[in-house]
Parts: structure tokens; sequence; C-alpha cells
């Protein structure tokens, strides 16, 4: 869940961007970009919470 977590709050930062690279980088599994674009898709629907 954290990776859809990243995809949604860096959604915007990520356009354009090679997430399978990313993912690669950050965690050596490179099908985590998979992931990170279906959080990038949430984005537009849904809105974090912060804790209080």
């Amino acid at each position: 869940m954290s990776i859809h977590l990243f995809g949604i709050e860096f959604a915007d930062a990520l356009q354009g961007a090679s997430v399978h690279l990313i993912a690669e980088e950050a965690t050596g599994h490179p099908s985590y970009g998979t992931e990170i674009r279906k959080g990038m898709r949430l984005a537009k629907y849904v809105q974090l919470k912060t804790e209080k």
C-alpha cells in the first residue's frame, strides 16, 4: 500500500518520468512501477489525510 500512496502523493511530479526506472532504483524491483502508476491514476479521485 505504501507504493500506491507514493504514487498518489507525488503523481504530479512523476508525470512523464519512467516509474519502472524509479522503482528499480529505489527498491530493486522494476515491477513496482506498475503499482506506482496505479497510485498516480488514483490521485485525481482521492485525497490523502494528514495525521493529527
